[in-house]
């Protein structure tokens, strides 16, 4: 009897010391995969167009920036816009060591409304760029007529989407697309030592509109939205490389229907334009 009672006292020990292990493994287990989940979920790289106006004629251009640009040894995709509205002409102002012309496949080689990018890091160290960075600028002549508008969009037709580190492990890629508008609404412009403030677009609008600039030099830009009697309803500090900017703002800052104010200030120069609200 003291025997069964003895081995039974030893099973359930082994018993007691095997479910401790197996709550240790398991919860071992549970830390690392939440671990993994979420470095997978941190390798993320986000590509922006920026929106563009001009008139018949004039040239445009489409910012290319970037943010989670973080030890990139090697990126593709291709771009595409409405050829009958936008005639490609260059791609400009490369930051990365590497690119360069050889980088994109354009116009006439590729269809005519059709650019691609594909760049690996000769270093094999990978690059970093801050956020908000200019990739690279892509120009076009405006041959639509007033009022056309093109999309400016990303896919993986020709060249596949793929943008990865130095160990070829693959990062998510999101792209934020953009509209190349041509007519009169951008015919007004407030010139400042720093900047060239665009009329927002759309306007009038109901949901979003888009507040458009562009800044001659890095600068540090502060976006006000107030009231004609000066209540401000959203102020907003960016740091903000040179070039074209399109700022997106929210219908849901505006107490009700109406007309408002938007200023641009920096370090030497504000501007401020009328913006319509509508129900």
């Amino acid at each position: 009897m003291k025997r069964i009672i003895i081995r039974r006292l030893i099973i359930s020990g082994k018993l007691l010391v095997n479910y401790y292990i197996m709550k240790k493994i398991i919860f071992t287990l549970s830390t690392l995969l939440l671990l993994a989940f979420v470095t997978l979920q941190a390798q993320e790289v986000t590509v922006t167009a920026s929106a563009a106006a001009g008139e018949p004629g004039e040239t445009v251009s489409v910012d290319i920036t970037v943010q989670g640009w973080t030890d990139v040894a090697g990126a593709q995709w291709s771009m595409h816009w409405d050829d009958s509205v936008l005639e490609f002409s260059s791609v400009s102002d490369y930051a990365l060591e590497d690119e360069t012309d050889g980088s994109f496949g354009m116009p006439p080689v590729t269809e005519m409304n059709t650019l691609t990018f594909t760049w690996f890091d000769l270093s094999l160290n990978g690059v970093t760029l801050a956020d908000g960075a200019l990739l690279f600028r892509v120009n076009f002549n405006a041959i639509g007529s007033i009022g056309s508008a093109s999309d400016f969009t990303f896919d993986g037709m020709p060249t596949a989407v793929e943008v990865l580190n130095p160990e070829s492990e693959v990062y998510d890629v999101i792209f934020e697309e953009s509209t190349v508008d041509v007519g009169s609404s951008f015919t007004e412009i407030v010139q400042t030592k720093d900047f060239a403030l665009y009329a927002n677009s759309p306007n009038p609008f109901k949901n979003t509109t888009n507040i458009i600039f562009d800044l001659h030099e890095k600068a540090d830009a502060t976006l006000t939205v107030f009231t004609a009697a000066g209540q401000v309803l959203f102020e907003q500090n960016y740091d903000l490389p040179a070039g074209s900017h399109s700022l997106p703002l929210s219908g849901d800052i505006f107490p009700a229907a109406g007309t408002y104010m938007y200023r641009l200030t920096t370090d030497s120069a504000v501007a401020a334009r009328k913006l319509t609200v509508i129900e």
